[in-house]
């Protein structure tokens, strides 16, 4: 028999004791209930998972690449994806299995509109993973800063012999 449980989010990864009864309707239509069973209930440790190392190359009306790693904490994640979100579209990038303090690389390369100031910028990613019992997880937001370098010319034309 398996039934649902839930403990609070900050729950203590320890042994609890779980306290089972069952009361039932025996032949004679008469209501029975059991002995009480003691059960010990573990909660799994949470998945933890983070950003490192992350490095742009961006300028106001180009497009440049956002890098770093997807670190795993101590409880293994499945089909891992980061999920970048943007206005106008979320952007994936598949990680696969990573196990217990593994590092996935990323990257993402993304276009900085021409109007846009130099300056620092707040990116919020997530990450998508198969939880234990099959059902897909996702994480609050993981969030990093990048910083939008000055624009570039395109290209710049110099008189050489004006006569």
């Amino acid at each position: 028999m398996t039934l649902p449980a839930r403990l609070a989010s900050e729950a203590t990864v320890r042994n609890y004791p779980l306290t089972v009864l069952v009361a039932y309707t025996d032949a004679d239509g008469v209501v029975r209930r059991s002995r009480d069973y003691v059960a010990v209930v573990r909660p799994a440790p949470p998945v933890r998972l983070s950003l490192r190392n992350v490095t742009d190359d961006l300028r106001g009306g180009d497009e440049g690449p956002v890098r770093g790693q997807v670190v795993a904490g101590e409880v293994p994640v499945r089909s891992a994806v980061l999920v970048l979100r943007r206005p106008g579209g979320d952007r994936e990038y598949a990680l696969g299995d990573l196990a217990p303090g593994e590092r996935a690389p990323f990257s993402f390369s993304l276009t900085v509109p021409n109007g846009d100031d130099a300056g620092p910028r707040e990116l919020a990613f997530a990450v998508r993973y198969v939880g234990p019992d099959g059902r897909t997880v996702v994480t609050d937001p993981l969030r990093a800063t990048v910083r939008v370098g000055e624009r570039r010319d395109r290209f710049r034309i110099e008189a050489r012999d004006p006569t």
